[in-house]
């Protein structure tokens, strides 16, 4: 294949159509160079199955011309939002939103990265007037969508950061302590001890293995997540049934898949912390957690981190990625960070107008 490749592009917009690229969609990710959990057939199709209400498919898709083979996918949803107490419509990536996947891009193969993601931007850009709005949020860093479409803007966007904290992992458990400082290493055995010497033959550490588990545990990382949060007064990820029942979904889907990674860790009977994991391409990404906060002078959420980051190690992983956000717990198992971008293009009057004043308010601050 070479970049002088005759290929055309389409518009995709039924859910009929979308089912069409099932079983081309991960092949062309594999060639791609955004390689994500969140970039996979599985994530994007039970979000789709989810949240489709009030989101439009606009989904571009760019094929070689003799052959027909799937070259290119721009995974792109129509939001109908309020902005400023007005309807509009935004142009986004598929998943964004509530559920706040990370790492994305345009699914294109890395032969035609160049010529094809100009073509994606020019179709967006020569669509405009269909949105007041382009958000894409999530962007990998270096993407070659973001650099076209600063062309296509003449820079007119607004480009914020998002930090995703990630951890390169060794051979073994054992180098990636020693790596650490003394209180660490020390903390990492202390709580462990603590806990087995208050509770002898009592600890366990559970994956979820099985269909019949999934419910349950979805249901225990509600309890917790909820209950962690709001010790913080936010309200957590899992504000309403609809992201309880794509998380249900989702993991049932995903343990078919061999992408769950999610445990427990348990006194007898009772849990006190729970993670939720994901595991592709020789990358463990964590999602979400929750832990008791009766427990919590044994650092069940250290524990249990450590034993997911142990258990990526044995498999043969190659990153442990904590995914977007700054909190400190991540910060202490690594210094390394990726950084992806939120990307806002306003389109709109009340799109330039919010703009404007958020530019306004962050100059008095």
């Amino acid at each position: 294949m070479t970049n002088t490749t005759k290929t055309s592009i389409n518009i995709l917009e039924t859910h009929e159509q979308l089912l069409e690229l099932k079983n081309e969609w991960n092949e062309l990710l594999e060639y791609s160079s955004c390689d994500s959990i969140f970039m996979t057939w599985e994530w994007v199709s039970t979000w789709w199955d989810c949240f489709h209400e009030n989101n439009a498919l606009w989904m571009i898709i760019c094929r070689q011309e003799d052959t027909n083979q799937l070259l290119g996918i721009a995974p792109l949803i129509i939001k109908d939002t309020l902005n400023l107490g007005l309807q509009e419509k935004t142009l986004s990536f598929i998943g964004n939103g509530d559920a706040a996947p990370d790492h994305l891009d345009f699914i294109i193969h890395k032969d035609f990265e160049m010529s094809i993601s100009h073509l994606f931007t020019d179709k967006i850009w020569s669509s405009r007037t269909h949105w007041q709005k382009i958000s894409l949020d999530g962007m990998m860093s270096g993407s070659n969508t973001l650099l076209q479409l600063l062309e296509q803007t003449n820079g007119q966007m607004q480009i914020s950061k998002n930090i995703c904290p990630y951890l390169t992992l060794p051979d073994d458990w054992a180098t990636l302590k020693q790596s650490y400082g003394k209180s660490m290493r020390y903390n990492l055995g202390r709580f462990e001890r603590r806990l087995e010497k208050d509770y002898p033959s009592m600890i366990n550490f559970k994956k979820i293995t099985e269909k019949e588990e999934v419910e349950e545990f979805i249901t225990i990382l509600v309890e917790l997540h909820t209950a962690s949060q709001q010790r913080k007064d936010n309200e957590g990820l899992f504000t309403n049934q609809k992201m309880i029942e794509f998380h249900t979904k989702l993991a049932t889907i995903f343990l078919e898949a061999g992408f769950l990674r999610s445990y427990t860790l348990n006194v007898g009977k009772t849990s006190i912390a729970a993670l939720h994991c994901f595991q592709y391409n020789g990358t463990v990404s964590f999602y979400q957690s929750g832990f008791d906060q009766f427990w919590q002078r044994y650092s069940p959420g250290t524990q249990i981190m450590a034993h997911a980051i142990q258990q990526a190690i044995l498999e043969k992983n190659i990153i442990f990625d904590f995914l977007r956000g700054e909190e400190d717990y991540k910060f202490k198992w690594t210094e390394s960070y990726a950084t992806d971008q939120a990307v806002l293009i306003p389109l709109g009057i009340q799109s330039k107008v919010q703009l404007g004043l958020k530019k306004a308010a962050q100059k008095l601050l």
